[in-house]
């Protein structure tokens, strides 16, 4: 059937402007639907055979369940064929959805009011504030590259990324259902809530570095740096410690890049570039500091990913984290097990090993050890199989929401409905 719907002005609408305007002479069906005339009506057609024509009027519901969605066009990676005509037809009609979703977002969806401070809106956007070394790292690189400074470190195939991107003018317009995105915004499939990604290789690596900071209200307590590393994919998640702010961890990346026979002639006038304005600006270029040195006194255990985690523990009254029920070995070989298994019931002999151990952490929230159910989340998450991703996130979200650091908890969520692989991760 078809149905007959408000004159939208010409100019909106997405087909090809017919050559010879309101003198068209064609009265062919399939011109009219590839080309647009003035004061033409748009059309949306049903191609049902059986069932009379009937207008009526399309709403905001039509708009929303024309188009599918993300899963339904990953579990329908080949659609049954169609006849040309048809196949046209819903072309024609996608395309005309497409312009009808766009007016119904800009009429009904609310408008973000951006905060016109960097500094508010990076945590606007991202939940955290940044420390005074990146804004610092962002004035170094407008006096190497005025056009654009996320490209002032491209001699090294470097680039800087996440908020960067608010502090060179990317970020303009923001609706209330995009916000979510934007903590996805450069977060690498190995990125733990606590990671905030900042600068990244170009090549295909998935080198990345960024800040580690254990509360989301505390400014970070290092930058550290993730590889994919295709050789032994059990260290994809470890993440190596660099240094006190983005001077130093980008100098120690120079003292490797010394070895690379390609980069070490572009590396001298660079790197004296970085060194000379973190001393006059008073950034140390030490790869530790005095308050590294006193988190890791307070590192209740390693993790996975080798950052460790830090939580509140009151040690005359024995409370705020508890050993995990199995060793880190014994995991790890439970977790492979499960991942390789061949089959349902295999798997499941080893969902049963892995249980008690889940069970035990959930205990240990109820006693006030929340470092328990955190370090074993974390660990879940760094092991990376989507198997996991169900546990890990109720062990994340329940320690994040238990210690106060509800930033975490929705961080992990949105990361964990769309954990994304590859290396370009921007949402703009």
């Amino acid at each position: 059937m078809a149905m007959d719907h408000e004159t939208f002005d010409f100019n909106d609408d997405p087909r090809t402007p017919c050559k010879y305007g309101s003198n068209c002479y064609q009265t062919n069906k399939l011109h009219k639907e590839k080309y647009k005339h003035p004061q033409s009506r748009i059309q949306v057609r049903d191609t049902s055979p059986e069932k009379p024509a009937k207008k009526r009027k399309l709403d905001t519901s039509d708009v929303s369940t024309t188009l599918p969605s993300n899963k339904e066009r990953d579990n329908h990676s080949e659609p049954p064929k169609k006849s040309k005509e048809k196949e046209s037809i819903e072309i024609n009609d996608t395309l005309k959805c497409i312009l009808l979703k766009n007016k119904v977002r800009t009429l009904e969806s609310k408008k973000v009011e951006l905060e016109t401070n960097n500094k508010e809106l990076i945590k606007q956007l991202f939940l955290f504030e940044m420390p005074p070394d990146f804004f610092s790292f962002w004035e170094m690189c407008e006096t190497m590259n005025k056009n654009d400074p996320t490209n002032a470190l491209k001699a090294i195939k470097l680039k800087l990324v996440g908020p960067f991107d608010v502090l060179a003018g990317k970020v303009s317009e923001v609706y209330e259902e995009d916000l979510p995105d934007f903590l996805k915004h450069w977060r690498y499939y190995y990125d733990p809530p606590e990671f905030q990604t900042v600068i990244c290789n170009e090549n295909s690596s998935c080198y990345h570095m960024g800040y580690f900071r254990d509360d989301p209200k505390e400014m970070p307590v290092f930058v550290a740096s993730n590889v994919l590393n295709p050789k032994d994919p059990e260290k994809n998640g470890e993440l190596k410690i660099r240094g006190q702010n983005l001077f130093a961890a980008l100098n120690s990346y120079f003292e490797e890049l010394k070895t690379d026979p390609f980069s070490r002639m572009k590396i001298p006038q660079l790197q004296k570039t970085v060194t000379s304005w973190a001393k006059e600006k008073g950034f140390s270029l030490e790869k530790t500091s005095k308050a590294m040195e006193a988190r890791s006194k307070k590192v209740v255990a390693s993790t996975f990913h080798k950052a460790g985690i830090v939580v509140p523990v009151d040690k005359k009254n024995d409370v705020g984290y508890r050993e995990l029920a199995a060793s880190n070995s014994m995991i790890k070989k439970m977790l492979k097990g499960l991942v390789d298994s061949k089959s349902e019931e295999e798997r499941a002999k080893y969902w049963e090993q892995l249980q008690p151990v889940i069970t035990f952490a959930n205990i240990a929230n109820d006693e006030c050890d929340f470092g328990t159910s955190l370090e074993l989340g974390q660990d879940l998450f760094t092991y990376g199989s989507p198997l996991l991703h169900r546990s890990a996130k109720q062990l994340l979200t329940t320690a994040y929401t238990l210690l106060g650091r509800n930033e975490f908890a929705t961080i992990i969520e949105v990361h964990l409905d769309d954990r994304r692989k590859g290396g370009n991760l921007s949402i703009l």
